[in-house]
């Protein structure tokens, strides 16, 4: 089974009305249909968490929910390591991103899979590292 790791700008369009939100929602049904094992360093749960924190649009009750949902979705949450956390460092600073963005970008060279993310910015700029896909609409690809 292939895998691929995500980031928390994909991850919260599961729980929010946002632009690619149905891309979002087939990358987690291939995942919970078996196709693909989705990977993420546990820096996702935070990030989710307090962007669903920051939505004007979802009660507490929504977001005690999406903290129950993320956590069934059966992520394989990786803890940080020094190995992960050296290779963020390098990529943050060579490629001007934060170590947030960097940690997942990190996992996603370290397990030899793609990182997906919906932060165009950080795929213009990672675009090299040949480990990071952008989500957009499919009838865009």
């Amino acid at each position: 089974m292939s895998s691929l790791v995500i980031d928390a700008s994909v991850a919260v369009k599961w729980y929010t009305q946002e632009e690619n939100r149905d891309e979002a929602i087939k990358i987690l049904q291939a995942h919970m249909g078996g196709e693909i094992e989705l990977t993420s360093p546990t820096l996702l749960a935070y990030e989710v968490i307090n962007a669903l924190r920051y939505n004007p649009f979802l009660t507490p009750e929504d977001q005690e929910k999406a903290v129950a949902a993320l956590f069934l979705i059966g992520i394989d949450l990786k803890p940080p390591t020094q190995e992960l956390m050296k290779k963020a460092t390098r990529l943050a600073n060579k490629y001007d991103i934060t170590i947030y963005d960097a940690v997942y970008l990190s996992q996603a060279i370290l397990q030899d899979t793609n990182l997906v993310t919906a932060d165009k910015e950080l795929t213009e700029k990672a675009q090299e590292t040949g480990k990071i896909t952008e989500l957009i609409p499919l009838t865009s690809k």
